[in-house]
This record gives structure tokens, sequence and C-alpha cells, in this order.
């Protein structure tokens, strides 16, 4: 055993503060600020693709409405042909079935035949 050691003087210091060497404090203050810019840059990439997906979206959903519309004025139309055609009884059977045909599928989402008849 040492002198120091019997005094009770230890031979390690220990320090909470803890001493760089070479700038590298700097060094990792700069890593840092760059880190941030990084993540700055992901987080307005992806906010920038959310807006775009809700654009698209809502584009389509506009699109999908106006077809929508329009689809329903189609049936209202053919629906008052067919009836002012029933009136004067000007439809041939082919147009009958047709029209049949044509209408079950727009009222009920999808055409269906009729039955033949006995």
């Amino acid at each position: 055993m040492s002198l120091k050691e019997l005094l009770g003087y230890p031979s390690e210091i220990n320090l909470k503060y803890k001493f760089e060497l070479g700038s590298k404090r700097a060094h990792r203050k700069k890593l840092a600020r760059v880190q941030k810019s990084l993540a700055d840059v992901a987080y307005i990439k992806s906010y920038n693709k959310i807006k775009i997906d809700l654009i698209i979206s809502l584009y389509r959903l506009r699109q999908i409405e106006h077809e929508t519309e329009v689809m329903n004025e189609n049936k209202s139309t053919f629906s008052l042909m067919i009836s002012q055609y029933k009136k004067i009884g000007r439809m041939n059977p082919e147009q009958e079935i047709s029209g049949e045909y044509f209408f079950n599928g727009i009222t009920r989402g999808q055409p269906q035949t009729s039955k033949p008849s006995k």
C-alpha cells in the first residue's frame, strides 16, 4: 500500500462534468443541428404527402358525386321515356325487354333478366 492510500487519499478522481478535447462538443452540436434539419425535412415531406392524398381524395369524391348526379338524371330521363312509350304503345317487344332489363339494373344495382312468359 502506498502512503496516499494509507492517509485516505484516493488515487482516482471522478469528475461529474465531462471534459471534451479536440472540439468534440462543437461537432456534436453540429450533428444535432443536421439531425434536426433532417427531421424537419422528413416532417414537411410527410405533411405534403398527406396533403396531396387528401386533395386527390376530395377531387375523387367530387367526381363521384358528379357522376351520381349524371346517373340519376339519366335514370329519370330514361324512366320518363319508357313511361311515355308505354302510354302511347309504340314499343316493340325487343324494346320492352331492353327497357325492363335496363330499368331493373339501375333500380336494383345490377341487371336482371325478365322471366319468360308462358
